[in-house]
């Protein structure tokens, strides 16, 4: 299996930003063409595994802080 590290939907661009929580244990990510946030837990290993999505960001959305 290819490794797709980020991808919120593969083959469509769109992440606009992401960033880390300070504990290191989630990243979340911007996909501003979609309007969604994606979230992942990051393991100990560094593996990437999808916890969800939320939708419906303004339209201006353009960054992102995670803490």
């Amino acid at each position: 299996e290819d490794a797709a590290a980020g991808v919120s939907v593969d083959g469509q661009p769109g992440l606009r930003d992401e960033d880390l929580t300070l504990d290191g244990r989630y990243l979340y990510a911007v996909d501003a063409d979609s309007g969604r946030v994606f979230g992942w837990s990051v393991d100990s290993g560094g593996r990437l595994d999808p916890v969800g999505s939320w939708a419906k960001l303004p339209a201006t959305a353009a960054g992102l802080a995670a803490s």
